[in-house]
């Protein structure tokens, strides 16, 4: 295999590759827990009505202002609300728009090829294309906040007027899109960037060419009618609990220890962002070796796309890490600014350009890495319930080989061969992965069939209760069946519902074995199991008749 034809082979295997990644086992599996239900349920009832203040159970939801929620409606309007895991494919959209903007900063900052190689980059990292795959507003925040950075850069680098601020009202519109989609980290971000370019360019004048005097001018004509409309709707309570309780109150330490989930300590990301750039970890690791490396012989173009993509990361890092609650899809719109160092650093190692160390056993770090895939693949399936081992073992094997063919051409200097065929072996891979581990953590993880089962055991006429129902809860009743859950406050509250009609179906939903509240409530009354779905590892949903006296 010759070197132009392979470097030929590249871009079409490359598509060809994301395509298929992106596009296939979208309605394979469930929604799953904990924030797919949730998600599409908020969707489904402001679909049927709750456009202002999005709700949750009938009750307001302002946890994120309502753009994503938007989105998944208007696709219920149009494909109606059976089968919900539909709501995925606006996901997929915003997955893919993203690649495709990466690509024209990437173009716009360097080359063509470095456009396709940080797409490739980006659109392989774990977090990035997981978030395509799941029902979650991270995927739009992280699209609208790249958009941003990418019409903002275009406008400060403008040399006409009109053109310059045509390309900066687009990338304040995007800014504000973001902070509609997740709050005011959807304008933190594009505005690192800024901060990021001018430290990389070391040009100050970069703030007077952003006519930062536009930016509230896009915000008020993109956000403003909807805040106008929450602010009639709610006064300042809708206000308090979008930007006091979900913002100031996620990046502040809690007043009370465990009244707040997601706590993380300050370390946690140093190990997160790796795992969430996996298997292109190794790209921007070799784009960080190649800035130190070759620091006083890049040229303008190199420097500075390594310098933009390293600060932007690094402060958005410093961002992240500052505040007290912490989750690994936290971190995905700054996943961008580690791909451009990535896509620049393979252009360089495919060309020859990146010669040192690390570049020469590169191609065994793929190899070794594919091989483990490979290998964790073929134990799964002795490991997990669920998962055919045949299945398992047989998905594992073209990866392997290749695998194995690639430690043995690691040394032929035929770089673009190498990452050719290893982007073919690890697209099988992880292509036979969702075909074979995902129905066992469906069995696991999907909420549909034991929601539907517990709708058919309470009739039409009778609420289904639950006592302190987490979110995940709250929305799978409305979301698959239509009805809501009537939500219980305390111990006072199920004697009252007793008292009244004489029964109740309660439902118990007990995290991880931890023993419910409600449960201790079960032996001052009568009552009768009615239905039990316990994951391991997971959820045990519980349904109970209970009496205010024995029938």
């Amino acid at each position: 295999m010759n070197s132009a034809g392979t470097r030929s082979a590249l871009v079409p295997v490359l598509l060809c590759a994301l395509g298929l990644l992106y596009l296939l086992g979208i309605e394979e599996h469930d929604l799953w827990t904990p924030d797919e239900p949730r998600v599409a349920s908020v969707g489904r009832q402001v679909a049927e009505g709750a456009w202002v203040v999005p709700t949750l159970n009938g009750k307001p939801f302002l946890e994120q202002p309502p753009l994503h929620a938007w989105c998944v409606a208007l696709l219920y309007k149009v494909i109606g609300f059976d089968p919900a895991l539909r709501a995925r494919w606006i996901s997929v959209a915003f997955g893919l728009a993203g690649l495709a903007v990466i690509h024209g900063l990437a173009t716009f900052l360097a080359s063509r090829r470095v456009g396709l190689l940080t797409a490739l980059t980006l659109g392989l990292s774990f977090e990035y294309f997981s978030t395509a795959h799941r029902v979650v507003v991270d995927g739009a925040l992280a699209f609208f906040t790249l958009l941003s950075v990418y019409s903002c850069l275009r406008g400060i680098t403008a040399d006409a007027l009109a053109a310059r601020l045509g390309w900066l009202a687009l990338g304040y519109a995007s800014a504000s899109a973001a902070f509609l989609t997740k709050g005011p980290v959807g304008i933190a971000v594009p505005a690192l960037s800024v901060i990021a370019w001018a430290i990389a360019t070391r040009d100050l004048k970069v703030f007077a060419r952003a006519h930062l005097w536009l930016a509230p001018v896009a915000f008020a004509v993109t956000a403003g009618p909807w805040l106008w409309a929450l602010f009639e709707q709610t006064g300042w309570e809708g206000f308090k609990t979008l930007l006091g309780d979900n913002l100031v109150g996620r990046v502040l330490p809690p007043a009370e220890e465990g009244t707040r989930s997601h706590l993380r300590g300050p370390l946690f990301y140093f190990a997160a962002l790796p795992v969430n750039l996996l298997p292109a970890t190794a790209f921007v690791v070799g784009g960080a070796i190649d800035r130190i490396r070759r620091r006083k012989i890049l040229d303008p173009v190199e420097r500075r796309l390594y310098d933009f993509g390293f600060v932007w990361l690094a402060l958005g890092f410093t961002m992240f890490t500052a505040a007290s609650t912490k989750r690994y899809i936290y971190l995905l719109p700054i996943l961008p600014a580690a791909a451009l160092p990535g896509g620049l650093w393979l252009d360089l190692y495919l060309s020859g350009k990146a010669d040192g160390a690390y570049e020469k056993c590169f191609g065994h770090i793929l190899s070794i890495a594919i091989l483990l895939f490979a290998l964790a693949l073929a134990v799964s399936g002795a490991l997990l319930e669920g998962v055919s081992t045949p299945l398992a073992v047989s998905g594992a094997v073209i990866p392997g080989v290749i695998a194995l063919w690639m430690l043995r051409q690691a040394r032929s200097g035929r770089r673009s061969a190498l990452l050719t065929v290893w982007l073919a072996g690890f697209t099988v891979a992880v292509l036979a992965a969702s075909y074979t581990l995902v129905p066992a953590f469906d069995a696991i993880k999907s909420l549909t069939g034991v929601t539907r089962r517990v709708a058919a055991l309470v009739p039409t006429e009778r609420p289904i209760c639950a006592l302190g129902a987490d979110e995940t809860t709250r929305g799978m009743f409305p979301l698959y069946t239509g009805r809501p859950l009537r939500m219980l406050d305390d111990a006072q509250g199920l004697e009252a519902e007793l008292r009244q009609s004489g029964e109740v179906y309660l439902l118990v939903t007990e995290k991880r074995g931890r023993r419910h509240r409600a449960m201790d409530l079960l032996d001052s009354h009568p009552s009768k199991l009615l239905h039990e779905d316990i994951r391991k590892g997971s959820r045990a949903f519980r349904l109970y008749r209970l009496y205010s006296s024995r029938p």
